[in-house]
């Protein structure tokens, strides 16, 4: 009989160390994951020594689920773990919208030219996705660019997300501006690029080295305020606010002013060189053509 009460204590004791054992684990896990949060881009490396790169699209019951389309080459999708798989995971910096539109439209323009160069008899295994186009698409001018965007505007509407959501769709299911939108993608990005140098540009513009705006009246303006707590009056808080812009454009606006001037200095050399005709001298001014030479008056009859 006390040999049955010391083996029931050992199993409870057991059982107890199993089930504290499990919850600890199951608690560790939970700590892995409670700081992170949706959106955030991480890698995470499994037990298994496999990696994967992704931005978190949920975190539910110790799992975490990773979208991978816009850090692997080829793969588009997401990826479920669970927290007791993990061995670790490392933050990285999350892509900005533009990045996630540049990336999924280089995959796509892969996709492309991966399609173009698969054998005939292989095209029909394939699923078709944006007409691929045979003649090479003329470049753009900025205005035209920019009157792309006119007709698209960055927003809810029309994104990235928008671009993949049409080229998913069957081909008959699309609108004629959805598949103006699809046709002009490569552009619109561009065009979203040139409106953001433009209004850099104009803000520059507003600062000019030349007015006293730069570093010192940066450093200035900070020190007013940390030192003697004197607020900036709106055009110098918005000098402060887009300061690291400022400096970002500073060099393209001066390249762009030099190569503007080197313009002017050869069209004025250009000129110098043009031959000069001597003015002509009275004697040699030319009689004009429909001009006549004066009559001399006859005398009148008596």
């Amino acid at each position: 009989m006390e040999k049955l009460k010391i083996a029931i204590v050992v199993f409870i004791m057991l059982v107890a160390g199993i089930t504290f054992s499990v919850w600890a684990e199951d608690k560790k896990d939970s700590d892995m994951l409670a700081e992170l949060r949706r959106g955030e881009r991480v890698t995470v490396t499994l037990k298994s020594n496999l990696v994967y790169t992704g931005i978190i699209k949920s975190i539910i019951n110790n799992k975490i689920e990773l979208d991978v389309s816009y850090d692997d080459p080829v793969l588009k999708g997401s990826f479920s773990f669970q927290a007791r798989d993990i061995k670790s995971i490392l933050a990285r910096s999350t892509f900005s919208q533009i990045e996630k539109d540049r990336i999924a439209a280089e995959k796509e323009k892969n996709e492309s030219e991966r399609v173009r160069e698969l054998p005939a008899n292989n095209l029909v295994e394939t699923k078709p996705s944006a007409p691929v186009e045979t003649t090479e698409k003329k470049e753009l001018s900025d205005e035209e660019l920019l009157g792309l965007l006119k007709k698209f505007p960055q927003g809810e509407k029309w994104n990235g997300k928008t671009h993949e959501t049409i080229k998913d769709k069957n081909a008959f299911l699309r609108t004629t501006e959805e598949d103006s939108f699809l046709e002009n993608y490569q552009d619109w990005l561009k065009a979203i690029e040139l409106n953001d140098k433009n209004g850099d540009i104009y803000f520059f513009k507003r600062f000019l080295p030349e007015n006293g705006w730069g570093e010192d009246k940066y450093i200035e303006l900070i020190n007013r305020y940390a030192n003697f707590k004197i607020g900036l009056n709106a055009e110098e808080q918005e000098f402060v606010d887009k300061y690291e812009i400022w400096k970002k454009v500073r060099p393209i606006y001066e390249e762009e002013q030099k190569k503007i001037q080197e313009e002017k200095v050869k069209e004025e050399e250009a000129k110098s060189l043009e031959p000069q005709l001597p003015p002509a001298t009275e004697e040699e001014q030319p009689v004009p053509e429909n001009s006549q030479e004066k009559q001399p008056e006859l005398p009148s009859g008596e």
